[in-house]
């Protein structure tokens, strides 16, 4: 199992702040069949090499033991991405320079994008591919929240309806029309979602992480921790 740390907003700031922060043990067993109190021990942790704008840099994940039920829990900082080498920042930062920037711009194709993000293209381009095709439904998913959260529908009615990707021109066929539209769609209107203008898909991915509703990975394609680890992640920030 995976419990989420909100210790650092990203791995620039773990970097300069985090290399001896010690993550707290959780106080209680997330597992449903167990749920002890005080039953985790120090389980065998481990350093996993982060890729960033820069150089890699080695981030500590730790993990607990449960004495009672031997549940295994890895705890990992809000900006990584389970599964994947890259941080948040590199994910979610090239797909939205990709998706926003005009098409007249040679910096944000592909190539360039993962030169100056020190990734490779074809990891640019599966990651504008996956986002894409989820865009549609993470935008709901989006609305829902700012809804709940006492949004007003005003806000959201406000983006034109139908606004085309400033890098449509890039597509060669209807269907990746279609995915950068989606996907430029989910930027404007977590915009709105989150006040923010800038390094907004990074930003979106800490929310979810964060949010008991939503409980997913959106960078990743993986489902997001149970309730019980979602907690505890909250906890541990």
């Amino acid at each position: 199992m995976i419990i989420i740390v909100f210790a650092f907003k990203c791995l620039a700031e773990y970097v300069s702040d985090g290399k001896d922060y010690e993550v707290s043990r959780p106080t209680v067993c997330p597992s449903e069949r167990c749920g002890q109190s005080n039953c985790f021990w120090k389980h065998t942790g481990y350093s996993r090499d982060v890729l960033g704008n820069d150089e890699p840099v080695s981030v500590r994940i730790e993990r607990f033991r449960c004495k009672f039920c031997s549940l295994v829990v890895s705890c990992l900082f809000s900006f990584l991405v389970p599964y994947r080498r890259y941080s948040a920042e590199v994910v979610g930062g090239s797909v939205e320079v990709y998706a926003t920037a005009p098409t007249a711009e040679p910096l944000e194709s592909y190539r360039r994008i993962a030169e100056n993000r020190n990734c490779s293209r074809m990891a640019v381009f599966r990651w504008t591919k996956f986002l894409g095709e989820n865009a549609k439904r993470l935008q709901g998913h989006v609305q829902k929240e700012f809804m709940l959260a006492g949004g007003a529908w005003e806000q959201l009615s406000a983006i034109p309806e139908g606004k085309k990707c400033p890098s449509i021109g890039r597509a060669k066929s209807v269907a990746k029309a279609s995915l950068l539209n989606d996907l430029f769609g989910l930027i404007e209107v977590s915009k709105v979602f989150l006040s923010a203008m800038e390094s907004v898909l990074e930003k979106l991915h800490t929310q979810f992480l964060k949010n008991i509703e939503s409980r997913q990975q959106i960078l990743s394609g993986r489902r997001n921790i149970d309730r019980a680890q979602q907690s505890w992640g909250r906890l541990l920030s």
